[in-house]
């Protein structure tokens, strides 16, 4: 009886890994920290879409791994990143700091930050994260502006928002 529930284990689990996840969503947090001045932002995708969407964008090869990425990784990581996400503060298009990128399980968390940050009450957010490449791409985005928060869906179609607080 052992014996075929561990056969049985062992035929699934291959099937099961390959099939991949049926939804397409990231999930960004910006949070305003008053006393640096200074927006701190996580964006989480998952890894392997992201790996797929580098591969497709820019026709090279990646490999997301950690400590076994290529030394060319890192450049088109901003370069998407920079051409995909972006913020307006008081109507000005604020510039967005790569700090880096950690591996936890099947996603990717990015670190970016946006310096001089005033308090502000008035966000608009583009975030196109992998919506080239899965039409049915979710952003979830959600800001806090150091006294309330509030959330965007974004999607294809609808890549930018504007939040009041």
């Amino acid at each position: 009886m052992l014996f075929r529930l561990l056969l049985i284990c062992l035929l699934l689990v291959p099937k099961t890994q390959h099939q991949g996840h049926k939804f397409y969503l990231s999930l960004t947090d910006i949070v305003y920290d008053q006393e640096e001045k200074r927006l701190k932002i996580t964006c989480d995708v998952f890894v392997d879409d992201f790996q797929q969407l580098l591969e497709k964008r820019y026709q090279k090869e990646f490999l997301l791994v950690e400590g076994e990425e290529y030394r060319y990784t890192k450049k088109y990581i901003k370069k998407y990143l920079a051409d995909k996400f972006s913020l307006r503060l008081k109507n000005v298009q604020r510039e967005i700091k790569y700090l880096g990128k950690e591996y936890r399980i099947d996603k990717l968390r990015f670190y970016l930050y946006v310096e001089n940050v005033e308090p502000f009450d008035k966000v608009a957010v583009t975030n196109k994260i992998l919506i080239d490449l899965f039409d049915d791409q979710k952003n979830m985005v959600h800001v806090n502006n150091g006294q309330k928060t509030k959330t965007l869906l974004l999607e294809k179609g609808r890549s930018n928002g504007v939040l009041n607080f």
